[in-house]
């Protein structure tokens, strides 16, 4: 989020630092090296390497001198904001809820919680019976994939579910009732 309440809410402002992934040589793991977005090699040109769940720290003492010159001289591009992620994601839909979510994505709904995993399993956290719009594009976007990303959304007042299938079939945008307090 911005930092100025009076500037108005943007994707640009709500970006964060890019970090780079911290990586090491399958046979040498005693260095410390900076993954590249693709993870095929370190920023030194080291390739054979393990992508670890950790973010690259130039200031450890094992780290590599030419990954930590390296990634001084290239930061990492910005991380997206969910709220930019999801609007991206749902350009290939289609309706007006779509464009109604887009609409508030930009000015910063909430997004969240953001769930992906197999279709069936995730089709248990939808309750139908509290989606006043859009039901039918929900159960044919779980039905599209065996993969699918589930997320729920707020802004203007509503709260939207979205269904988005990996690989086939387009997003769906559905209403539910506001949450039961």
């Amino acid at each position: 989020m911005t930092e100025d309440p009076g500037e108005p809410w943007s994707f640009a402002a709500a970006r964060t630092p890019g970090v780079y992934a911290l990586a090491r040589r399958l046979e040498d793991d005693r260095v410390d090296h900076a993954g590249t977005p693709l993870n095929d090699h370190a920023l030194c040109g080291v390739t054979g390497i393990a992508v670890c769940r950790s973010v690259f720290d130039p200031n450890v003492p094992n780290v590599c001198p030419e990954c930590r010159e390296e990634a001084a001289r290239t930061p990492p591009e910005p991380e997206p904001s969910g709220q930019e992620r999801l609007h991206d994601m749902l350009e290939p839909a289609e309706g007006p809820l779509r464009d109604e979510l887009r609409r508030l994505l930009r000015g910063g709904a909430r997004v969240g919680p953001w769930r992906g995993g197999h279709a069936q399993t995730l089709a248990g956290d939808v309750v139908f019976d509290r989606i006043i719009e859009g039901a039918d594009a929900i159960r044919k976007a779980l039905a599209a994939a065996a993969s699918v990303e589930l997320i729920w959304a707020r802004g203007g007042g509503r709260n939207f579910l979205v269904v988005v299938p990996h690989g086939v079939g387009s997003p769906a945008v559905a209403v539910q009732l506001p949450d039961p307090d």
